[in-house]
């Protein structure tokens, strides 16, 4: 017979998992994040249009686009940050939904014994 509450508990814990996982694409990576990261790589576009190639004469001359790689590169950090989270967190569903699977073998395993 399986121990239903251990069960209970960690299937409460793997939908933790999933509602942590859906909130941070939901909220984090694709509203927030991505918008920035949109946004940022339009910037960065943009001063590269606006480069005077013709008219480099010193390195300040291309701090511009400079800043906007910058930016980008930090805003692939906040979403790298974030997508380990995800994974984190489905690691841990997945430790969850292991012990449940252990439980319910090791139940089928005692009723085989009784069986005999």
């Amino acid at each position: 017979m399986t121990n239903t509450e251990l069960i209970r508990r960690h299937v409460e814990a793997i939908d933790g998992s999933l509602r942590e996982v859906a909130y941070l694409l939901d909220m984090e990576i694709l509203a927030e994040d991505t918008r920035h990261f949109e946004s940022d790589i339009k910037s960065a576009q943009r001063e590269l249009i606006n480069l005077r190639i013709d008219e480099l004469e010193e390195a300040r001359d291309l701090r511009g686009l400079y800043d906007q790689l910058k930016r980008l590169k930090f805003c692939v950090r906040v979403i790298q940050n974030n997508l380990n989270r995800c994974e984190k967190a489905i690691d841990s569903a997945e430790e969850s939904l292991n012990v449940i699977t252990r439980e319910v073998e090791s139940a089928n395993d005692s009723d085989a014994d009784l069986d005999y």
